[in-house]
């Protein structure tokens, strides 16, 4: 179990190598850790690469310029509220001295503007604009609302700034109207129907009542309730909690020999399109977790049969490092972002989800390249009835998605297996698949909206489903996902992500190599699940071995074809140089404004 406490990621991790292959057979190598040798004039490690953009760190610095250059899955994804103005925390303005029931009335403005621009407007540059500067001035707004104030002067406070910005104008003693900007803003939804109201609280009975009833005691308990300890993803977190950091096996190579790898070295290695690292990560917590990166890549790409510089998914891939998270309990070890292609490793959990996000690279890279236009699916693993387009046989990228297509659905159903019609381009088999999965969704959709005879489609449904052959990872998922409001653990994407990690595993340990940077052992230890009472979210026994087999014809495929270094292969051939000095923030930002590639 996690330690209250948790410590840093790089605090914890001892790397070791095998030296003496007779003596470490038979031993872990995690107790003889070798410190790294020259180097000794280091570079500052900082970003290098393009300039990624969509950080935390770059959000709170937007300018209207950057907005206007969003496109419309990146306005989706930067323009929440979240990005820009943080939740006041009880714990927080009672640090800053306000009193209680002004940090009620604070709160309430927080909730009452929102959440995030709405996908009507992904395309409308005006409406991007408006909400970005609303969530700006209503956040500084109330960030400079003096501590000194009792909520229905902090209201006046508000209203007068409100009017100053041309959303209000003053009509009389503390009454306002709302000007053309205000009824914008209400139109386009940014502005909640109770937003006036609570800018006025005397109006909103609810948060009068709440402000009178305000006390500390009570508010820094309800902070405490907000944060769900016991959720699953939080018993999840502590389960998955290393102590200790291994590397080991006797095919584990010293690719470093012992020596710190240079931003160079690792950027060339692999082909990236760029790294990130977060501002608060110090130079030693930097030079380690690049180490551990390299090491566990170059065993990813042997054990995959693939050469180092696929890993950059042909130059499109970005790597971040404890940059673009936003901790806290329950938060995310790892994430990816298909919108800016770039996997995070935050600072505190980030061992064993990497190659988990790597797949889901994979996953998203490979659907870009080989779908319609029309194609909604943003990863090749979601399941879809319309497939990806091919010109009498299948393109190479197409041919993969639909192998990762494949792959996906025999994750749920065994009985409906893809993967040889698709390695033997056999389309009546495929469309006749893919019937059977439109029809299914059919049914769901059936069993999720008719109200009346409501059991009779659901039980039509699981019926459908069970004569597909439901597999025990799919069921485990769906179990998992009970008590969420939104499904997570039974997606297509998340399930392939999964399932990736009990292959590479397994492979890894027939070839000789353990890396917990890469996964996480504790990943498969079923019953570490069970005695929480919680259903084991990875495959298992015969299950591995059935999906083992889809992803064996992936990565076959991928290597055969070069499909993951073939724009890297060219450019080599041609000898194009690369530029590989390190360049710091403000030279990045100069040069470098540029949209990603993808």
């Amino acid at each position: 179990m996690a330690d209250k406490k948790t410590p840093s990621l790089f605090d914890f991790m001892d790397y070791d190598y095998q030296k003496d292959k007779e003596v470490t057979k038979s031993k872990s190598l995690s107790s003889n850790p070798v410190e790294a040798k020259g180097n000794e004039s280091k570079k500052e490690i900082d970003d290098f690469g393009e300039k990624i953009g969509g950080a935390r760190k770059d959000y709170y610095n937007y300018s209207p310029k950057e907005v206007k250059n969003l496109n419309e899955v990146e306005a989706l994804k930067v323009l929440k509220k979240s990005n820009f103005w943080a939740s006041p925390k009880y714990e927080d303005l009672h640090e800053k001295g306000y009193s209680a029931d002004t940090s009620v009335y604070i709160r309430a403005i927080y909730l009452g503007t929102t959440a995030s621009l709405s996908k009507a407007h992904a395309n409308d540059k005006a409406a991007q604009l408006k909400y970005f500067e609303f969530v700006n001035d209503i956040k500084d707004i109330v960030n400079n609302i003096p501590t000194d104030k009792t909520p229905n002067m902090a209201s006046t406070f508000l209203m007068k700034q409100l009017a100053n910005k041309d959303y209000l104008e003053k009509i009389g003693d503390n009454r306002y109207k709302a000007l053309t900007k205000y009824h914008d803003l209400y139109s386009l939804g940014y502005i909640k129907r109770t937003f006036m109201q609570r800018v006025t609280y005397k109006l909103d009975v609810k948060l009068r009542a709440e402000i009178k009833n305000a006390s500390w005691d009570k508010l820094l308990v309800k902070d405490n309730k907000i944060i769900n300890r016991n959720s699953i993803r939080k018993q999840i977190n502590d389960i998955e909690y290393l102590d200790k950091y291994v590397r080991s096996g006797e095919n584990a190579t010293d690719y470093r020999q012992g020596k710190d790898v240079t931003v160079e070295e690792f950027w060339n290695k692999f082909q990236l399109r760029a790294g990130e690292f977060g501002n608060y990560l110090s130079q030693k917590e930097r030079q380690k977790i690049l180490n551990y990166t390299y090491d566990a890549f170059i065993d990813m790409s042997k054990v995959l049969n693939l050469p180092p510089e696929a890993i950059g998914l042909n130059g499109k891939l970005a790597i971040a490092f404890g940059a673009r998270g936003t901790g806290g309990i329950g938060a995310a070890s790892a994430h990816y972002e298909p919108s800016k292609v770039v996997i995070n490793l935050t600072k505190f959990k980030g061992a064993g989800s990497l190659a988990h996000e790597w797949l889901h690279a994979l996953d998203n890279y490979i659907d870009n390249r080989s779908k319609n236009k029309d194609v909604g699916a943003e990863f090749a693993s979601m399941l879809s009835a319309q497939k990806p387009e091919y010109n009498g046989d299948y393109t190479p990228y197409a041919k993969t998605n639909m192998l990762i297509k494949a792959t996906s659905t025999l994750l749920k159903y065994s009985e409906l297996d893809l993967l040889d019609a698709v390695e033997k381009n056999k389309y009546s088999d495929i469309d006749n698949g893919y019937s059977k999965i439109g029809q299914l969704k059919n049914i769901e959709n059936d069993a999720k909206n008719k109200r009346k005879n409501k059991d009779y489609y659901i039980s039509k449904f699981e019926r459908a489903v069970s004569d597909l052959g439901k597999t025990d990872f799919y069921q485990s998922a769906l179990n998992l996902d009970d008590n969420r409001k939104r499904a997570y653990f039974s997606t297509d994407i998340e399930m392939t992500a999964r399932a990736f990690e009990a292959f590479l595993y397994a492979e890894m340990a027939s070839n000789g190599i353990r890396n917990d940077f890469l996964v996480n052992p504790k990943k498969n230890e079923p019953t570490l699940w069970n005695n929480l009472g919680l259903d084991y979210p990875y495959p298992q026994d015969q299950e591995r071995e059935l999906f083992a087999k889809g992803f064996k014809k992936v990565f076959e495929y991928i290597s055969q074809n070069k499909l993951l270094d073939r724009e890297i292969s060219k450019n080599q051939d041609a000898s194009v140089e690369k530029n590989i000095e390190t360049k710091n923030l403000k030279e990045i930002k100069k040069s470098s404004d540029r949209p990603s590639p993808m």
